[in-house]
């Protein structure tokens, strides 16, 4: 639900501003492959 409403959001963002903000997001593992956790990468052009 949450990445959604940050979906949302962004989109919004984008259509005021005309800009291109985006997120990434990276599932992060360990040297054995087992999950370490996740990285949210926000992207806002200024």
């Amino acid at each position: 639900m949450g990445m959604q409403i940050t979906a949302d959001r962004i989109e919004i963002i984008n259509k005021l501003y005309n800009i291109n903000t985006s997120v990434h997001i990276h599932d992060i593992e360990n040297s054995e492959g087992e999950p370490k956790g996740t990285q949210v990468e926000l992207i806002i052009p200024v």
